[in-house]
């Protein structure tokens, strides 16, 4: 029986381990481009998308 308290013990100390990463929004995001959002209209470019999938 001492087998689970030290398979506790290790699995605690990973995930505490792999919980203390932290990264900037810039490491996380990358460098995007601004999007062009000027030729996106409902009609052509989330309509289609909404009836393809969310349909019955």
């Amino acid at each position: 029986m001492k087998i689970i308290p030290s398979l506790f013990l290790i699995s605690l100390t990973t995930l505490f381990f792999s919980s203390c990463y932290y990264d900037n929004k810039q490491d996380m995001l990358g460098t995007v481009g601004m999007c062009d959002t000027s030729n996106v209209m409902f009609s052509t470019g989330v309509n289609p998308v909404i009836t393809q999938y969310c349909t019955n």
